[in-house]
């Protein structure tokens, strides 16, 4: 099995702002969010961390209301949110809200579940324009060389940028993608330790 990954990213709130609409869903959801000390791995965690412009939500492996769960802090915090999902090391993909309306949504293999429609497999080829227009500071030159429809030639070493770390084809170029955006991925580049504050994070199906 490969890697599952799920995020929130979200934009112009501090990491106490999301936790607090963190907890308010989960009361919602008739669930629970209580911090927890890391032990060994973090998969069965929920980890909250930021910078000084935006803050970053995995959550843990076995929640899968990521889209539902960003669209609710979009809403709540009346600002734009990023929902990525890393799926089974295949693909990176996002659905962007604003105040909770899904604005764009971005996936390199549209046809990876299913053959789409051409009128859908466009809903998915991402406008970075309209990502831009949303978040203030971000300019289309950093941001358009991703918006590309991975195919078998893309599973090689060429890079959206020069200066990433992960090219096409690979799920891990989403962590590139953030950071031109300034969104951190809230663990350590060396030892894999979380940066922020670590959750049991629980709802009710």
């Amino acid at each position: 099995m490969g890697m599952f990954l799920a995020m929130s990213g979200v934009i112009g709130k501090s990491t106490k702002e999301v936790i607090q609409a963190l907890q308010d869903y989960t009361k919602f959801k008739k669930g629970t969010m209580e911090e927890a000390a890391v032990v060994n791995e973090t998969f069965d965690l929920c980890v909250v961390g930021g910078n000084d412009k935006n803050t970053t939500v995995v959550y843990p492996d076995d929640f899968f209301e990521w889209d539902e769960a960003s669209e609710y802090l979009s809403k709540v915090l009346n600002t734009s949110v990023f929902s990525f999902h890393i799926h089974d090391s295949d693909l990176w993909m996002y659905i962007f809200y604003n105040c909770g309306n899904v604005e764009d949504k971005f996936n390199p293999i549209p046809n990876y579940w299913e053959e789409l429609s051409q009128t859908e497999i466009e809903e998915w080829r991402g406008k970075p324009e309209i990502i831009c227009n949303f978040i203030q500071g971000v300019l289309l030159k950093d941001i358009e060389n991703y918006y590309k429809v991975w195919d078998e030639d893309d599973f090689n070493e060429e890079k959206a940028y020069e200066e990433d770390e992960f090219g096409f084809g690979e799920d891990w170029q989403v962590v590139d993608f953030m950071d031109k955006l300034n969104i951190i991925y809230p663990f350590d580049k060396e030892n894999g330790f979380p940066i922020g504050k670590t959750y049991k994070f629980t709802i009710q199906d």
